[in-house]
Order: structure tokens, then C-alpha cells, then sequence
């Protein structure tokens, strides 16, 4: 069987991963996007449907944590990508264990690791203008989320224009 590719994209709430991500998608057609806000989401709603237990009850019951979230991110992904379907994953590896553990899952895959960077006054400025995020969250996160990682391709969504970031990356997929 011929596995996915995988589109790693690692950086801070903010950093604009997912606005890359969906421009991307544009551009690669077959790559489906997973992301970490989505999977959150998805597990928002089954918590806030009523009507029988979910798998957010199971959840909360077990005590666990966000971390859990990215967990069972990293293992639909490489599911997912076992079966033949390329992938974009937007995500934060704001922990170590969270880095080491995709490092793990993947390590014998065909991933493009790629760090998305943004200096700290203008996340600070995005959370605010957003208005969905705890602000001082991607300060927090900055802390760790590029610890221990090494990246093919690094963008600067601050620098750069949207169109810029996803060229690189399509640079380093060899894809013009």
C-alpha cells in the first residue's frame, strides 16, 4: 500500500497555520487538512449534545486534557495517511511529550515538518482582534512549540504575505 504524505504545521495559536493550511488545500486538492481547532470543535459539540453520553463524557470522566486532543490527533492522522490520503495538519506542539509523540508516530513517514513563525507583538495583536483565543496563549506556547524540532521549511507569516508562505512550502514539496 502506498501511504499519504503529511504536511506538518507546527506553530503557536495565531500564527496563522490555519489560513496557510486552507490556501494550501487550494493549491494541493488531494491533501485533506486536519487541525487541531477542528478536532476540538467536533469534541465541543458531542459535549454540548445532551441527548445521550458522548465521547466528551468519556473524556472528562478520565480526566483528561488537551493534551489527549493532540493525542488522538496525531493517530487519526496516521491512520488517515495509511491509507493512501495526503494530509495538512494544523496543529501546536506546545509540550514536549506532544513533540515527541508525533516524532514517534512518524518517524519512518514522508513528512514535511514546517514551522510557522510570527514575532510575539503581533500574535498578541491577532489574539486580540480575534477575539476566540485566551489572550496570552501564543506567549505561553512560544515558550516550547519550536523546542527540539527540526523543520524542512520555516515561514514568517509576519514577513511574508499568505501566497509567499505557502510558495515555500510548495518549494519544498518540489511543487510549482
Amino acid at each position: 500500500m502506498i501511504k499519504g504524505k503529511v504536511i506538518l504545521l507546527n506553530g503557536v495559536s495565531s500564527s496563522g497555520k490555519s489560513t496557510i493550511a486552507k490556501l494550501l488545500s487550494e493549491k494541493l486538492p488531494n491533501y485533506l487538512v486536519l487541525g487541531f481547532d477542528d478536532l476540538g470543535s467536533l469534541l465541543s459539540k458531542m459535549r454540548n449534545n445532551k441527548k445521550e453520553p458522548s465521547t466528551w463524557d468519556i473524556i472528562n470522566k478520565q480526566n483528561y486534557d488537551l493534551h489527549f486532543l493532540t493525542f488522538i490527533l496525531h493517530r487519526l492522522t496516521k491512520v488517515i495517511s495509511e491509507y493512501s490520503f495526503n494530509i495538512i495538519i494544523d496543529t501546536v506542539l506546545d509540550a514536549e511529550s506532544d513533540a515527541a509523540d508525533f516524532l514517534e508516530q512518524f518517524k519512518d513517514e514522508d513528512v514535511l515538518y514546517v514551522g510557522v513563525h510570527c514575532p510575539l507583538e503581533e500574535l498578541e495583536r491577532r489574539e486580540r482582534v480575534r477575539g476566540d483565543r485566551t489572550i496570552g496563549i501564543a506567549k505561553e506556547q512560544l515558550k516550547i512549540v519550536h523546542q527540539n524540532m527540526k523543520y524542512d521549511v520555516e515561514i514568517n507569516t509576519y514577513e511574508n504575505s499568505t501566497e509567499e508562505c505557502v510558495s515555500k512550502i510548495l518549494n519544498a514539496l518540489k511543487i510549482n
